[in-house]
Order: structure tokens, then C-alpha cells, then sequence
């Protein structure tokens, strides 16, 4: 069995000093109010090298496992060092948070965050394959809320919420690659201790700043008071399922999957813990039921995006492309009321499932160009389900679709067919049938033969 010490590697130290005490029983929605200098590093280059490995079957995929992990860890080391603690792992980005000191102040922390980003953006990774990672970070600072919602089946979710999400995600749309850019109410903080290039919407490019007074790095992880059980409620079905039954050796994959991203607008500082436990409980829901996996949260100033995906171990079937569609549709009979506006975007095909990080803090991790396209259908979606054309071929003998217009979406040369789903049609196969669970547990090193 995988120990504790372990096992907390995959969740932020927040929810280890949040539930300290707690076991699975202790755990109910609830939010904790914090102060803190936010970081967003956008890793660019991963979905060009995802597709251009993957084309090599399982050599590729274990030579795309090394270098993303080769990336993750030189951007982790940094945050390691300057005490930062990892929010989340969203893909091929992270979100770092160093919180205030007791009294209250921010200036340190935010000078924790300036220089964790020069050390990561002295990383940058350059592959066996020509590409160049290169990353992208915003800054931001101030009160937020971290709510922790959920508890379907025993599964619960952290969603951090609030102004300094808006502002890393502002700051970072400023950016390039190699950049380094705070938002307004970040550099009023440090202006005295920095110099800096203005950009638009009073953002600054960080050109030097002074060195933190202290950095004494991350004090080793306190487990004092947590429960297993606590830690393995905040894990993903993929890492709990196969870390008990096959090993962690198991978990780097290639594999082709259905990815429905959920995009609500209508969430900020404002929302309501009632209101959080509702969406969460509604997105739950629906993946459980159409046996999906909730693999990614992530909070900006676009809002809140929900990504789960069909066809991860152990629950792979045929239908995927088709429960996909009937998960959004049932998410947004739910959540009409509460964001009529919602996007919801599915696209479909093969992506790098796998652990991404090193032994300090690590996620399992889903990437590839399917996931941005759901993730752009989704931006472009406002009330509507947008397909994508591979979702579309896959579930057309059980949905009825709409064909719209060609959608030219940001980063992708052509435009891109879009289909709305509108009703199901009678079903004239057998049921689903499972995939892939036996036979990928069999598999070395977790390869599926798909």
C-alpha cells in the first residue's frame, strides 16, 4: 500500500493544515479565507511535442513522460525553495500560492513569487525533439477564498476563488513567453522594491526586484492529524484506483479520450458557499453517472472551468464520445438557473494521460491538443454544448447534431467544424461495452494498446 507521506504529495499543503484533525467524516463544504501572492506559469510548447511523440506509440509516451517531468520539476524546484505552496497543476500550467505573513502584509510573499518566476524562467527546457518550453507567468495578490465542495461518492474538490485568480490570469494574457508580468494592485505592492516595463490595462513587466529579506523554503510536509482517508477523498479517480491496485509505474498512458471542458462565468469573490457546493455537486454528478473523471479545475478572471474526461482508467468505453455529450447536457439542466451563459465544449481523440511532477508535489495530469480544443469550444460556447467533429462521427448514431458554423478558434490555422448535439436517437446497438480497464492493468508501464 502507498504510504501517507506519499500519497499527500498529490494534494496542496492548504488542505493538509485545513483538515488536520479531520477524518473522512469531518469533511463538509466549507471556505477558508486567505490573503496571498498568486502565480500562473503557462508551460507553451506541450501540445506540439504531445502529438509529435505520441505518433511513436509507447517509446514516445515514455520519452513525453521524462521531459514533461524534466519541465514540472525545474519550475517545482524553484517553488520548493522560495516556500510556495502548489495550488494546482492544471494541465501544462501551475498555480503557486505564497500566503500572507501574520500580519497580513504581502510585500515578502509577493517577492517570494518575483523570485520563483526569474528561477523558472532560467529553466526553460529545450527537448531531444527541437522544442522549446517556454512559459508565460502572471502575477497577482490579495484576499481570496478557498472553498472545498463537493462530496459525491466521497470525492471532494478544493476551488481557490477570487481577486488575485482575476488578476494572474489578467497579468499572464499580457505575457509572452519568457515574461514576467504582475498585475496593477500586484506592483503597487512592490513598486518601491522593483523596476518594471508598463503594459496594457496597468500590468508591469518585471525587470528586476529586490531579493526577499528570507526565503527559508518549504518546512517539511506536517501530517500531524491527517487522515488518509481525508487526503484520498482530494485525488482523482485515476490515482486513487491505480495507485491501490496496479502501482504508480502504471500511470503514463496514450490513449484516446473525450474531454467536455464546463465553463462558467457567473463565479467570483461574490459566490456563495451554497452556491459553490451546487456547482460542484451538479458537475459531480454527471461524471459520476456517465462514469467520467472530474481531471482538472481551474479559476481566472474568465471564471471557473470544470474539465472532465471519458476514457481514463479504469472506466473506458466505447460510447465515451456519446456519455459525454449527455454529461453536459445534464450539467446544464442543472445549472441553468444558476449560469444560463455557461459554455460547454467536448472534443475527442488521443492525449498524454499520465503523473506529472516530482517528489515533493506531483498530479496526474491529462494533455494534449483535444483538451485545448474543448477547453476553446468552450470560451466560444455561451448556454450551447459545441462538438467538435471526431465527437460528432463517434455518438452520431445515438445523438441527433445541428451542424454550425466553422468557428476560427485562437492558435489553430483553420476553422474547426462545430456540431450541437440536440436530442438522442433510439439506440439500435447492444450496451457499451467496456475498454481498455484489464487489459491496460496489464500492460508495461501502463501503455494502453487502444
Amino acid at each position: 500500500m502507498v504510504d501517507l507521506e506519499h500519497l499527500a504529495t498529490y494534494v496542496p499543503r492548504r488542505i493538509l493544515r485545513s483538515f488536520a484533525g479531520a477524518g473522512t467524516d469531518g469533511i463538509s463544504p466549507r471556505v477558508d479565507h486567505i490573503s496571498a501572492a498568486i502565480l500562473f506559469a503557462d508551460i507553451s510548447g506541450f501540445t506540439d511535442l504531445s502529438e509529435r511523440l505520441g505518433r511513436k506509440g509507447p517509446a514516445g509516451t515514455e520519452e513525453l513522460s521524462a521531459i514533461i517531468n524534466a519541465c514540472f520539476g525545474s519550475m517545482l524546484g524553484p517553488v520548493s525553495r522560495s516556500g510556495g505552496d502548489v495550488l494546482m497543476m492544471a494541465g501544462d500550467a501551475l498555480i503557486v500560492a505564497w500566503e500572507a505573513l501574520p500580519d497580513g502584509s504581502l510585500h515578502e510573499p509577493l517577492l517570494k513569487a518575483v523570485q520563483c518566476a526569474r528561477e523558472i524562467q532560467q529553466g526553460s527546457t529545450r527537448t531531444p525533439e527541437g522544442v522549446t518550453l517556454s512559459v508565460r507567468i502572471g502575477i497577482g495578490a490579495g484576499p481570496a477564498e478557498v472553498y472545498y465542495v463537493g462530496g459525491i461518492e466521497g470525492r471532494w474538490e478544493m476551488m481557490p476563488v477570487g481577486e488575485p485568480f482575476r488578476q494572474m490570469g489578467l497579468a499572464e494574457s499580457h505575457a509572452t513567453p519568457g515574461d514576467i508580468v504582475l498585475a496593477p494592485e500586484a506592483w503597487e505592492i512592490i513598486r518601491e522594491a522593483a523596476a518594471g516595463t508598463p503594459l496594457g490595462e496597468g500590468c508591469v513587466r518585471i525587470d528586476s526586484a529586490d531579493a526577499p529579506r528570507r526565503t527559508p523554503g518549504q518546512e517539511p510536509r506536517d501530517l500531524q492529524g491527517v487522515s488518509r482517508q481525508t487526503v484520498e477523498a482530494f485525488l482523482a479517480k485515476p490515482v486513487r484506483v491505480l495507485l491501490h491496485d496496479a502501482g504508480e509505474r502504471w500511470l503514463a498512458d496514450t490513449r484516446p479520450v473525450t474531454s467536455l471542458f464546463v465553463h462558467l462565468r457567473a463565479c467570483d469573490a461574490r459566490t456563495t458557499l451554497d452556491c459553490m457546493q451546487e456547482i460542484t455537486s451538479a458537475v459531480m454528478k454527471a461524471a459520476s453517472r456517465f462514469e467520467g473523471t472530474i481531471s482538472g479545475t481551474n479559476v481566472d478572471e474568465k471564471g471557473m472551468k470544470f474539465m472532465i474526461s471519458f476514457g481514463l482508467p479504469p472506466s473506458s468505453h466505447e460510447d465515451d464520445p456519446y456519455r459525454a455529450t449527455q454529461a453536459a447536457a445534464a450539467i446544464r439542466t442543472a445549472l441553468q438557473a444558476t449560469d444560463p451563459e455557461a459554455g460547454y465544449g467536448i472534443a475527442t481523440g488521443r492525449v498524454f494521460c499520465g503523473v506529472v511532477g516530482d517528489g515533493a508535489r506531483r498530479e496526474y495530469a491529462v494533455l494534449g491538443r483535444t483538451v485545448n480544443l474543448a477547453a476553446r469550444l468552450a470560451h466560444q460556447s455561451h448556454g450551447e454544448i459545441f462538438c467538435d467533429e471526431g465527437t460528432f462521427q463517434a455518438a452520431a448514431g445515438r445523438v441527433q447534431f445541428a451542424a454550425q458554423a466553422p468557428l476560427r478558434l485562437k492558435g489553430l490555422s483553420k476553422p474547426i467544424p462545430v456540431f450541437i448535439p440536440t436530442g438522442t436517437t433510439t439506440q439500435t446497438a447492444g450496451a457499451a461495452k467496456m475498454i481498455g480497464t484489464k487489459r491496460n492493468l496489464r500492460a508495461p508501464c501502463g501503455l494502453s494498446k487502444n
